[in-house]
Protein backbone atom coordinates (compact mmCIF):
# COMPACT_ATOMS: atom_id res chain seq x y z
CA UNK A 1 0.00 0.00 0.00
CA UNK A 2 0.87 3.19 -1.33
CA UNK A 3 1.59 5.60 1.36
CA UNK A 4 0.40 8.88 2.31
CA UNK A 5 1.83 12.19 2.73
CA UNK A 6 1.05 14.42 5.82
CA UNK A 7 1.64 17.85 5.97
CA UNK A 8 1.66 19.51 9.04
CA UNK A 9 2.64 22.94 8.64
CA UNK A 10 4.58 24.96 6.76
CA UNK A 11 8.02 23.98 8.05
CA UNK A 12 8.13 20.16 7.69
CA UNK A 13 6.76 17.53 6.42
CA UNK A 14 5.75 14.13 8.03
CA UNK A 15 5.43 11.13 6.36
CA UNK A 16 3.24 7.92 6.96
CA UNK A 17 6.50 5.71 5.69
CA UNK A 18 9.14 4.99 3.77
CA UNK A 19 8.39 7.40 0.76
CA UNK A 20 8.93 5.68 -3.09
CA UNK A 21 11.77 8.34 -4.70
CA UNK A 22 13.31 8.32 -7.83
CA UNK A 23 16.89 9.24 -8.22
CA UNK A 24 18.65 10.82 -11.03
CA UNK A 25 22.24 11.75 -11.07
CA UNK A 26 22.56 15.35 -12.32
CA UNK A 27 25.78 16.35 -14.59
CA UNK A 28 26.78 19.74 -15.21
CA UNK A 29 27.00 20.96 -18.88
CA UNK A 30 29.27 23.12 -19.53
CA UNK A 31 31.85 25.30 -17.87
CA UNK A 32 31.57 27.54 -14.91
CA UNK A 33 30.20 31.11 -16.25
CA UNK A 34 31.75 32.33 -13.42
CA UNK A 35 35.11 30.89 -12.85
CA UNK A 36 36.20 29.86 -16.06
CA UNK A 37 35.48 33.17 -18.18
CA UNK A 38 36.85 34.54 -15.30
CA UNK A 39 40.23 33.30 -15.11
CA UNK A 40 40.77 33.36 -19.02
CA UNK A 41 39.49 37.46 -19.24
CA UNK A 42 42.79 37.51 -16.23
CA UNK A 43 45.03 35.38 -17.72
CA UNK A 44 44.72 37.12 -20.70
CA UNK A 45 45.13 40.55 -19.46
CA UNK A 46 48.84 40.10 -18.86
CA UNK A 47 48.99 42.85 -16.19
CA UNK A 48 49.07 43.09 -12.54
CA UNK A 49 45.76 45.77 -13.33
CA UNK A 50 44.04 42.75 -13.87
CA UNK A 51 42.43 43.53 -10.16
CA UNK A 52 40.56 46.12 -12.11
CA UNK A 53 39.07 44.84 -14.95
CA UNK A 54 35.66 45.34 -16.01
CA UNK A 55 33.51 42.08 -16.11
CA UNK A 56 30.89 42.22 -18.98
CA UNK A 57 27.78 40.13 -19.41
CA UNK A 58 29.30 39.07 -22.29
CA UNK A 59 32.71 37.90 -21.11
CA UNK A 60 31.10 35.93 -18.60
CA UNK A 61 28.15 34.45 -20.54
CA UNK A 62 25.05 35.53 -19.55
CA UNK A 63 22.34 32.57 -18.57
CA UNK A 64 19.84 32.16 -21.37
CA UNK A 65 19.71 29.36 -24.11
CA UNK A 66 18.50 31.63 -26.56
CA UNK A 67 18.79 35.33 -26.83
CA UNK A 68 22.33 36.55 -26.75
CA UNK A 69 25.07 35.10 -28.14
CA UNK A 70 27.10 32.21 -25.52
CA UNK A 71 30.24 30.96 -25.66
CA UNK A 72 29.15 27.20 -24.66
CA UNK A 73 32.50 26.32 -22.21
CA UNK A 74 31.05 29.14 -20.29
CA UNK A 75 27.53 28.27 -19.76
CA UNK A 76 26.26 25.91 -16.81
CA UNK A 77 22.88 23.81 -17.16
CA UNK A 78 22.55 20.62 -14.78
CA UNK A 79 21.10 17.56 -16.80
CA UNK A 80 19.58 14.27 -15.90
CA UNK A 81 19.50 11.44 -18.43
CA UNK A 82 16.37 9.27 -19.48
CA UNK A 83 15.34 6.88 -21.81
CA UNK A 84 12.43 7.07 -24.83
CA UNK A 85 10.92 4.70 -26.72
CA UNK A 86 11.25 0.79 -27.42
CA UNK A 87 14.26 -0.09 -27.80
CA UNK A 88 15.31 2.82 -25.36
CA UNK A 89 16.66 5.83 -27.36
CA UNK A 90 19.19 7.91 -24.23
CA UNK A 91 18.92 11.74 -23.78
CA UNK A 92 20.18 14.57 -21.60
CA UNK A 93 17.45 16.78 -21.14
CA UNK A 94 18.40 20.42 -19.31
CA UNK A 95 16.03 20.97 -15.81
CA UNK A 96 13.60 23.92 -16.84
CA UNK A 97 12.03 24.88 -13.68
CA UNK A 98 10.59 27.92 -15.34
CA UNK A 99 8.12 25.94 -17.41
CA UNK A 100 6.54 22.84 -18.19
CA UNK A 101 7.38 21.64 -20.94
CA UNK A 102 9.75 18.72 -22.22
CA UNK A 103 11.10 18.16 -25.37
CA UNK A 104 13.93 16.28 -27.33
CA UNK A 105 15.54 17.19 -30.76
CA UNK A 106 13.69 15.23 -33.44
CA UNK A 107 16.22 13.39 -36.07
CA UNK A 108 13.60 15.16 -38.67
CA UNK A 109 15.13 18.38 -37.92
CA UNK A 110 17.52 19.43 -40.70
CA UNK A 111 18.69 22.82 -38.97
CA UNK A 112 22.59 23.61 -38.22
CA UNK A 113 20.65 24.19 -34.43
CA UNK A 114 20.16 20.36 -34.24
CA UNK A 115 23.54 19.41 -34.60
CA UNK A 116 25.10 18.22 -31.67
CA UNK A 117 22.46 16.89 -29.78
CA UNK A 118 21.12 13.07 -29.47
CA UNK A 119 18.07 12.89 -32.09
CA UNK A 120 14.73 11.05 -31.16
CA UNK A 121 14.42 8.47 -33.99
CA UNK A 122 10.30 8.21 -33.97
CA UNK A 123 10.12 5.58 -36.63
CA UNK A 124 13.04 3.56 -34.57
CA UNK A 125 10.59 2.84 -31.89
CA UNK A 126 7.68 0.16 -31.92
CA UNK A 127 5.71 2.40 -29.22
CA UNK A 128 5.57 5.76 -30.34
CA UNK A 129 2.14 7.30 -31.73
CA UNK A 130 1.70 11.04 -33.17
CA UNK A 131 -1.51 12.19 -33.17
CA UNK A 132 -1.17 15.44 -35.38
CA UNK A 133 -0.70 18.23 -32.96
CA UNK A 134 2.05 20.23 -32.93
CA UNK A 135 3.62 22.81 -31.01
CA UNK A 136 5.35 26.23 -30.75
CA UNK A 137 7.72 27.45 -27.47
CA UNK A 138 7.70 31.27 -26.78
CA UNK A 139 11.49 30.88 -26.49
CA UNK A 140 12.54 28.90 -29.31
CA UNK A 141 12.04 25.12 -30.45
CA UNK A 142 8.65 24.16 -32.75
CA UNK A 143 7.44 20.39 -33.90
CA UNK A 144 5.32 18.01 -33.02
CA UNK A 145 3.81 16.46 -29.63
CA UNK A 146 4.93 12.21 -29.95
CA UNK A 147 4.15 9.75 -27.12
CA UNK A 148 6.25 6.99 -26.28
CA UNK A 149 7.60 4.82 -23.36
CA UNK A 150 9.31 6.73 -20.27
CA UNK A 151 12.18 5.09 -18.76
CA UNK A 152 13.47 7.45 -16.12
CA UNK A 153 14.94 6.99 -12.46
CA UNK A 154 14.47 2.51 -12.93
CA UNK A 155 10.63 3.15 -13.92
CA UNK A 156 8.85 2.39 -16.80
CA UNK A 157 6.03 5.08 -18.12
CA UNK A 158 3.78 4.26 -20.66
CA UNK A 159 1.96 6.61 -23.26
CA UNK A 160 4.08 9.68 -21.76
CA UNK A 161 3.87 12.70 -24.13
CA UNK A 162 6.52 14.84 -24.80
CA UNK A 163 7.71 17.21 -27.96
CA UNK A 164 9.55 16.81 -30.83
CA UNK A 165 11.59 19.73 -31.68
CA UNK A 166 11.88 20.06 -35.38
CA UNK A 167 13.17 23.86 -35.71
CA UNK A 168 14.83 26.30 -33.71
CA UNK A 169 14.62 30.36 -33.54
CA UNK A 170 18.31 30.43 -31.91
CA UNK A 171 20.17 27.92 -30.61
CA UNK A 172 19.41 24.12 -29.97
CA UNK A 173 20.62 22.37 -27.09
CA UNK A 174 23.65 20.68 -28.09
CA UNK A 175 25.51 24.14 -28.69
CA UNK A 176 25.29 23.14 -24.68
CA UNK A 177 25.81 19.88 -24.67
CA UNK A 178 22.48 18.76 -23.83
CA UNK A 179 19.72 17.06 -26.08
CA UNK A 180 16.19 18.44 -24.96
CA UNK A 181 14.45 20.10 -22.27
CA UNK A 182 12.88 18.61 -18.95
CA UNK A 183 10.16 20.65 -17.74
CA UNK A 184 9.80 20.81 -13.82
CA UNK A 185 6.71 23.83 -13.51
CA UNK A 186 3.08 23.61 -12.99
CA UNK A 187 0.67 22.29 -15.76
CA UNK A 188 -1.62 24.68 -15.61
CA UNK A 189 -1.98 26.09 -18.98
CA UNK A 190 -0.59 29.20 -18.03
CA UNK A 191 1.04 30.26 -21.63
CA UNK A 192 4.60 29.22 -21.38
CA UNK A 193 4.00 26.40 -19.21
CA UNK A 194 3.46 23.61 -21.13
CA UNK A 195 1.95 23.15 -24.87
CA UNK A 196 -0.88 21.34 -23.64
CA UNK A 197 -0.89 21.33 -19.84
CA UNK A 198 -0.31 17.40 -20.44
CA UNK A 199 2.79 16.49 -20.94
CA UNK A 200 4.81 16.94 -17.88
CA UNK A 201 7.03 14.06 -17.21
CA UNK A 202 6.62 14.65 -13.14
CA UNK A 203 3.12 14.94 -13.16
CA UNK A 204 2.54 11.35 -15.07
CA UNK A 205 4.64 9.89 -12.33
CA UNK A 206 2.57 11.44 -9.78
CA UNK A 207 -0.61 10.59 -11.64
CA UNK A 208 0.29 6.93 -12.09
CA UNK A 209 1.43 6.93 -8.66
CA UNK A 210 4.85 5.56 -9.84
CA UNK A 211 6.44 8.45 -6.48
CA UNK A 212 4.28 8.56 -3.42
CA UNK A 213 4.61 12.48 -3.00
CA UNK A 214 4.33 15.31 -5.06
CA UNK A 215 7.55 16.84 -4.23
CA UNK A 216 10.96 17.02 -6.17
CA UNK A 217 14.16 18.14 -5.16
CA UNK A 218 17.64 19.42 -6.53
CA UNK A 219 20.85 18.75 -4.62
CA UNK A 220 23.81 20.29 -6.94
CA UNK A 221 26.43 18.23 -5.04
CA UNK A 222 29.03 18.31 -2.39
CA UNK A 223 31.88 21.47 -2.42
CA UNK A 224 34.16 19.15 -0.14
CA UNK A 225 36.47 17.18 -2.14
CA UNK A 226 35.49 13.57 -3.23
CA UNK A 227 31.41 14.90 -1.97
CA UNK A 228 28.36 13.69 -3.37
CA UNK A 229 27.22 14.67 -6.53
CA UNK A 230 24.34 16.33 -7.48
CA UNK A 231 21.28 14.91 -7.65
CA UNK A 232 17.32 15.37 -8.40
CA UNK A 233 14.76 13.26 -6.47
CA UNK A 234 11.28 13.05 -7.45
CA UNK A 235 9.21 11.97 -4.86
CA UNK A 236 9.80 13.34 -1.50
CA UNK A 237 12.91 14.57 0.83
CA UNK A 238 16.48 13.10 0.85
CA UNK A 239 17.63 14.02 4.65
CA UNK A 240 20.91 13.00 4.18
CA UNK A 241 21.57 15.78 1.65
CA UNK A 242 20.66 18.96 4.12
CA UNK A 243 21.01 18.95 8.21
CA UNK A 244 19.14 21.22 10.43
CA UNK A 245 15.58 22.16 9.19
CA UNK A 246 13.60 22.73 6.34
CA UNK A 247 12.03 26.15 5.46
CA UNK A 248 8.97 26.19 3.71
CA UNK A 249 7.72 29.22 1.96
CA UNK A 250 4.60 29.99 -0.27
CA UNK A 251 5.05 30.62 -3.92
CA UNK A 252 3.59 33.78 -4.93
CA UNK A 253 1.84 32.79 -8.19
CA UNK A 254 0.77 28.85 -9.14
CA UNK A 255 2.08 27.57 -11.80
CA UNK A 256 6.16 29.08 -11.35
CA UNK A 257 8.36 28.46 -8.50
CA UNK A 258 8.76 31.93 -7.40
CA UNK A 259 8.89 33.39 -3.97
CA UNK A 260 9.13 36.92 -2.53
CA UNK A 261 11.73 38.09 -1.05
CA UNK A 262 12.25 41.04 1.53
CA UNK A 263 15.59 42.28 0.81
CA UNK A 264 19.05 41.43 2.68
CA UNK A 265 20.44 41.25 5.96
CA UNK A 266 23.68 41.65 7.28
CA UNK A 267 25.45 40.65 10.77
CA UNK A 268 28.41 42.96 12.32
CA UNK A 269 29.12 41.79 15.76
CA UNK A 270 26.22 41.86 17.91
CA UNK A 271 24.22 44.35 15.63
CA UNK A 272 21.75 43.60 12.22
CA UNK A 273 20.71 46.35 9.82
CA UNK A 274 18.57 45.29 6.99
CA UNK A 275 18.17 46.59 2.94
CA UNK A 276 14.55 46.02 2.25
CA UNK A 277 14.32 45.37 -1.46
CA UNK A 278 10.87 47.06 -2.33
CA UNK A 279 7.98 48.70 -0.53
CA UNK A 280 5.80 45.91 -2.30
CA UNK A 281 6.74 42.61 -3.24
CA UNK A 282 10.07 41.47 -4.38
CA UNK A 283 9.55 38.36 -6.50
CA UNK A 284 12.02 36.07 -7.08
CA UNK A 285 12.62 32.67 -9.41
CA UNK A 286 14.58 29.70 -8.15
CA UNK A 287 16.03 28.67 -11.40
CA UNK A 288 20.12 27.01 -10.99
CA UNK A 289 20.52 27.85 -14.87
CA UNK A 290 21.43 31.15 -13.20
CA UNK A 291 24.80 31.26 -11.92
CA UNK A 292 24.70 34.07 -9.23
CA UNK A 293 21.72 35.81 -6.74
CA UNK A 294 20.49 38.02 -9.43
CA UNK A 295 18.51 41.34 -8.08
CA UNK A 296 16.59 44.37 -9.47
CA UNK A 297 19.48 46.79 -9.97
CA UNK A 298 18.54 49.45 -7.25
CA UNK A 299 18.80 46.27 -4.65
CA UNK A 300 22.03 45.30 -6.13
CA UNK A 301 23.44 48.43 -6.11
CA UNK A 302 22.86 49.09 -2.59
CA UNK A 303 23.90 45.35 -1.33
CA UNK A 304 27.21 45.61 -3.30
CA UNK A 305 27.60 49.33 -2.14
CA UNK A 306 27.68 48.03 1.70
CA UNK A 307 30.59 45.13 0.42
CA UNK A 308 32.71 47.63 -1.75
CA UNK A 309 32.48 46.05 -4.61
CA UNK A 310 31.64 48.32 -8.05
CA UNK A 311 31.40 48.34 -11.75
CA UNK A 312 31.92 50.82 -14.01
CA UNK A 313 28.72 50.58 -16.01
CA UNK A 314 25.76 48.40 -16.75
CA UNK A 315 27.60 45.90 -19.03
CA UNK A 316 29.46 45.28 -15.86
CA UNK A 317 29.58 42.52 -13.17
CA UNK A 318 29.81 43.68 -9.58
CA UNK A 319 33.59 43.05 -7.95
CA UNK A 320 36.29 44.29 -6.33
CA UNK A 321 39.89 43.31 -5.13
CA UNK A 322 39.92 40.05 -3.01
CA UNK A 323 42.24 42.07 -0.41
CA UNK A 324 41.00 41.56 3.36
CA UNK A 325 37.20 39.89 2.18
CA UNK A 326 37.51 37.66 4.68
CA UNK A 327 36.86 40.49 7.27
CA UNK A 328 33.44 41.71 5.97
CA UNK A 329 29.90 40.63 7.39
CA UNK A 330 28.12 37.81 6.87
CA UNK A 331 25.13 38.32 4.42
CA UNK A 332 21.77 36.80 3.91
CA UNK A 333 18.51 36.92 1.72
CA UNK A 334 15.62 37.34 3.34
CA UNK A 335 13.07 35.32 2.27
CA UNK A 336 9.31 35.75 4.05
CA UNK A 337 11.23 36.66 7.05
CA UNK A 338 13.58 33.78 6.98
CA UNK A 339 17.19 34.53 6.33
CA UNK A 340 19.63 32.61 4.23
CA UNK A 341 23.48 33.34 5.38
CA UNK A 342 26.84 33.68 3.46
CA UNK A 343 30.08 34.28 4.68
CA UNK A 344 32.26 36.60 2.44
CA UNK A 345 34.17 33.86 1.25
CA UNK A 346 30.92 32.12 -0.09
CA UNK A 347 29.15 35.29 -1.49
CA UNK A 348 32.67 36.70 -3.34
CA UNK A 349 34.20 33.86 -6.23
CA UNK A 350 38.39 34.25 -6.48
CA UNK A 351 40.07 34.32 -9.74
CA UNK A 352 42.29 31.57 -9.50
CA UNK A 353 45.54 34.07 -8.71
CA UNK A 354 43.18 35.51 -5.92
CA UNK A 355 43.58 39.07 -6.90
CA UNK A 356 39.62 39.81 -8.27
CA UNK A 357 36.76 38.44 -6.76
CA UNK A 358 32.92 38.89 -8.20
CA UNK A 359 30.20 39.25 -6.47
CA UNK A 360 27.58 36.71 -6.14
CA UNK A 361 24.57 40.00 -5.87
CA UNK A 362 24.47 40.67 -9.71
CA UNK A 363 21.87 42.71 -11.48
CA UNK A 364 19.08 41.23 -13.26
CA UNK A 365 18.72 42.68 -16.81
CA UNK A 366 15.62 44.04 -17.94
CA UNK A 367 14.10 46.03 -14.75
CA UNK A 368 10.99 48.42 -15.66
CA UNK A 369 7.82 48.25 -14.96
CA UNK A 370 6.95 46.51 -18.41
CA UNK A 371 9.55 43.86 -17.99
CA UNK A 372 8.89 42.79 -14.47
CA UNK A 373 5.21 42.44 -15.32
CA UNK A 374 5.91 40.49 -18.22
CA UNK A 375 7.88 37.59 -16.81
CA UNK A 376 6.51 37.81 -13.85
CA UNK A 377 9.74 38.23 -11.60
CA UNK A 378 12.39 40.81 -9.92
CA UNK A 379 14.78 38.07 -8.89
CA UNK A 380 16.70 35.23 -9.49
CA UNK A 381 17.54 32.51 -7.22
CA UNK A 382 20.73 30.89 -9.40
CA UNK A 383 23.02 28.29 -8.47
CA UNK A 384 25.12 29.48 -6.08
CA UNK A 385 22.04 30.06 -3.68
CA UNK A 386 21.35 26.46 -4.91
CA UNK A 387 24.49 24.92 -3.75
CA UNK A 388 24.56 26.04 -0.24
CA UNK A 389 20.98 24.98 0.11
CA UNK A 390 18.88 21.86 -0.71
CA UNK A 391 15.57 23.21 -2.47
CA UNK A 392 12.02 21.03 -2.59
CA UNK A 393 9.24 21.75 -4.52
CA UNK A 394 6.08 20.41 -3.11
CA UNK A 395 3.12 20.42 -6.17
CA UNK A 396 0.54 19.74 -3.18
CA UNK A 397 1.14 22.50 -1.33
CA UNK A 398 2.12 25.18 -3.66
CA UNK A 399 5.96 25.98 -1.99
CA UNK A 400 9.35 25.96 -1.84
CA UNK A 401 11.70 24.61 0.80
CA UNK A 402 15.16 24.87 1.72
CA UNK A 403 17.32 23.75 3.81
CA UNK A 404 21.18 23.98 4.09
CA UNK A 405 23.03 21.04 2.37
CA UNK A 406 25.36 18.72 3.48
Amino acid sequence: MKCSLLITGLVSLAIACQAKMLRLKLEQQGGNPVVDAFDSLVSHSGSDDSAQTPFSREQLGYPSRHHIPINKNEYYSQTVTVELGNPPQSFRLGLDLSSGNSYVVSSECIQIACMGSRMYNASASRTNHRDGRTFTLPDSPQGIISMDTLYIGGIEVPHQEFGEALSFRFFGPGLFGFDGSLGLAYDDNRPGSSVTGRFSFVSSLMASRDVDQPVFTLYLGSTRPNGPTGELTIGGLDHRRFSGPMIFHNIVKRGQWVVSLDGATFQNGDRVSRILFDRNETRAMVNPDYPFIHLANQAAYHVNERLAATRKNNREYYHRPCERIEELEPVAITIQRYSYWFTPQEYFIKSRDGVTCISIFQQIDGTTDDERVARGYDAVLGAVFLQKYYSAYDYSSHRIGFGLAT
